[in-house]
């Protein structure tokens, strides 16, 4: 099967190497994390004042569930890096 728009890029399954696969899976962590903060992100002051505690717990939980979401399947990026690479 061959995706159109993608560089007919195909949807077989082929054998990655685990230490590529490993390494995808890692950079999709920190890269869903990042979204994570940037989806988090309040304008200073917060939207009602004072939510420090918020903040700091939230900034300690995005790694932790950036890199949790990437084991689980994630948005499918550390697959498609791990067959390009």
């Amino acid at each position: 099967m061959t995706i159109d728009g993608l560089g007919g890029a195909s949807c077989a399954r082929t054998a990655v190497d685990p230490k590529k696969l490993q390494a995808a899976k890692d950079f999709e962590g920190v890269f869903v994390s990042l979204l994570l903060k940037e989806a988090r992100a309040i304008p200073s002051g917060g939207l009602f004042g004072g939510e420090g505690g918020l903040d700091l717990a939230s900034g300690l939980a995005e790694p932790i569930l950036g890199d949790a979401i990437a084991r689980a399947g994630g948005l499918g990026i550390a697959a498609v890096l791990a067959r390009s690479m």
